[in-house]
């Protein structure tokens, strides 16, 4: 027999013995045991059990040859295995069982073990407990040693715990043999007192409602169901130099406090391992630093990980959970570190900016430029060379690039509803305008061009300076198309949280991409127009003739405004806004230089051109070519 046994009958002894002696407990009733010592193995486990519930060498089911049957109850040992094969058969004769090895929730399912009771506590808040301890110190990687049975025990269940459990299920057996008997008593007539063992199933009603406390005050209660979860003594082995060693508490968890307060350890009572100064650390990866996050090894365990630099605009500190990266609203950026959001700053293109200061300084330089132009137009209005090219539609168009030079001071600084809706609006508005009065310009030259007789229809037209009509007629049809804008979907001020790192811009959303496009399409349509009519009388014989350079500023136009769509869609925030910008400011300036610029450099530096004696010398002298 091993020590492992001995200890348990010596406990076995020890509470019979007690009980025996004690006259309140079963009075006139002696107890005693039957041992059979059990082979771990299923066919032994099986003769033994039915050599004791027959009697005979040979076994008969069903059949007993006792002559008194005086047992009460079956204690089974420690392994779950040998529990479950005897319970298998006590069920069908009903006949009590009880099991002092540790508590096994699958010995308490359904019918099959309804004689079998457990007399240890319940133990479903073990393994909570070991995850408790492991994250008081922040462990996810623990080795555990269990027994060889296929169920094993986390927790080192020491003899004493078992011997303990043998001493309960003695008293809970005595306290119920005791209440049945009382229980026959109380039934018997006067004629009858003899006291007879009963049945051994009718002992299950008492077994279910056994609450009694033992002599350490201990509460010994069968019935699963009445159980409460067990508490759990945390022990820490003390070593000394004479090579003897004492297991001290330091700790208990306790499944029915509080939530946070079931933990309880004393640290300072811990002495580790003489290799450790201080709590060990038993991780397989130690925890990712602020900043980064864990990626998952494959073939590894959960608990082993690289760490990677959090994402995008993602970070992680010490309050993140399971070292995951977190995404910064989209009104905060993370930090160069990773480790917090920082308050993104708004921000928009603004005039104390370098590139808002420099678009300024364009714009004002051109409309002082033109206003120049003007002046000079003005101070030289009775030249040939300004009234040879329409006087009056030259001033409309020197007007209106003044105040398109103007319109990018509207995409400049703070926008409102207002600039917003006056950005797309004047933009579009002015446009139309110079371009219709530079096709109203070229219509001209073709007409004078055309008149070869005095009562030609082309005359009287031009006369009437037809031509002018198509101004209002142009400007108009965009007003038109602005109105449909603004009155399906206005531009509206719009954030941009994206474009640039650490800034929210406050632009102006143009509303309807359609719209806007519709409108760049129409000002094309005219330019084109424009430039078509001029190219056709490029070459036509004049002194003054202005249509090679109304077709080539229409090119110029064209060219700018065709190479801001891609650019405009490949850029975004204040340099989308700059983009547009740069492109009034081109086309103007490029319809400005072209056409003005040779006229003015004729005016006021080469006078000696701009006079009628001039003009007559040129056209007597390519009449003299025309007759040779």
């Amino acid at each position: 027999m091993i020590e492992q046994n001995y200890q348990l009958i010596l406990a076995m002894l020890f509470a019979i013995e007690e009980i025996n002696r004690n006259s309140h407990l079963l009075p006139n009733t002696s107890l005693g045991i039957e041992v059979y010592n059990l082979i771990p193995a299923e066919k032994n486990i099986l003769e033994s059990l039915f050599y004791w519930l027959t009697g005979l060498s040979i076994f008969i089911p069903n059949y007993c040859c006792r002559k008194e049957r005086k047992s009460a109850a079956l204690l089974t040992g420690t392994r779950w295995k040998t529990s479950e094969i005897i319970g298998t058969v006590l069920h069908l004769y009903k006949f009590p069982q009880l099991t002092f090895g540790p508590f096994d929730p699958v010995l308490t399912e359904g019918n099959q073990f309804s004689s079998l009771y457990q007399v240890a506590p319940k133990d479903t808040a073990l393994t909570h407990g070991i995850a408790s301890l492991m994250l008081h110190f922040s462990w996810n990687w623990v080795g555990v040693l269990i027994s060889s049975d296929h169920r094993g025990n986390i927790f080192d269940m020491t003899m004493t715990e078992e011997s303990y459990n043998v001493y309960n299920a003695a008293y809970a057996v005595a306290h119920s043999l005791h209440e049945m008997i009382l229980s026959q008593v109380q039934d018997q007539t006067e004629a009858n007192k003899d006291i007879t063992l009963p049945f051994s199933w009718q002992l299950h009603p008492f077994l279910k409602k056994i609450q009694v406390k033992n002599s350490v005050g201990d509460l010994v209660v069968l019935d699963e169901k009445k159980k409460s979860d067990a508490e759990y003594d945390i022990n820490n082995l003390w070593n000394f130099p004479t090579g003897l060693s004492l297991q001290v508490k330091v700790g208990t968890f306790s499944p029915r406090a509080p939530q946070g307060q079931q933990l309880s350890i004393s640290e300072h009572m811990i002495q580790w391992a003489t290799v450790f100064s201080e709590i060990p650390q038993s991780v397989c990866s130690e925890s990712c630093t602020p900043g980064f996050r864990k990626a998952i090894m494959h073939g590894k365990l959960s608990c082993c990980f690289d760490c990677t630099p959090c994402p995008g605009n993602e970070v992680s500190n010490e309050t993140a959970s399971m070292g995951q990266c977190v995404k910064c609203p989209e009104t905060h950026y993370a930090n160069a570190e990773k480790t917090q959001c920082l308050q993104k700053t708004m921000t928009f293109l603004n005039y104390d900016d370098p590139l808002g200061k420099g678009l300024t300084i364009i714009s004002l330089v051109f409309f002082a430029l033109t206003a120049v132009v003007i002046g000079v137009f003005v101070n030289h209005r009775d030249t040939p060379i300004v009234r040879a090219n329409n006087r009056f539609l030259s001033y409309i168009l020197l007007i209106t690039l003044m105040l398109c030079f103007l319109c990018p001071l509207l995409f400049i600084g703070l926008p409102n509803t207002a600039t917003c809706i006056l950005q797309q609006s004047l933009f579009g508005l002015l446009f139309t305008v110079v371009l219709s009065t530079v096709l109203a310009k070229t219509i001209t030259v073709v007409m004078a061009f055309q008149i070869t007789a005095p009562k030609r229809r082309t005359r009287w037209l031009l006369i009437l300076q037809a031509p002018n009509f198509i101004i209002p007629v142009c400007t108009l049809m965009q007003v038109l198309l602005s109105g449909i804008w603004l009155g399906t979907s206005p531009p509206f001020i719009d954030i941009d949280a994206h474009s640039e790192h650490g800034h929210i811009i406050i632009l102006c959303n143009k509303g309807s991409a359609i719209a806007f496009y519709c409108s760049l399409a129409y000002l094309g349509v005219m330019a084109f127009g424009s430039y078509f009519m001029a190219f056709l009388c490029r070459n036509l014989p004049d002194t003054f003739n202005e249509a090679k350079f109304l077709s080539i500023s229409m090119l110029v136009f064209c060219s700018v405004w065709v190479t801001f769509l891609p650019v405009y869609h490949s850029t975004k925030g204040r340099v989308m806004v700059s983009v547009e910008i740069f492109s009034i400011l081109a086309s103007s300036a490029g319809i400005l230089c072209l056409i003005f610029a040779p006229k003015c450099y004729i005016i006021l530096f080469r006078p000696d051109r701009n006079s009628l004696h001039h003009i007559r010398d040129k056209i007597h002298g390519r009449s003299k070519i025309d007759m040779v």
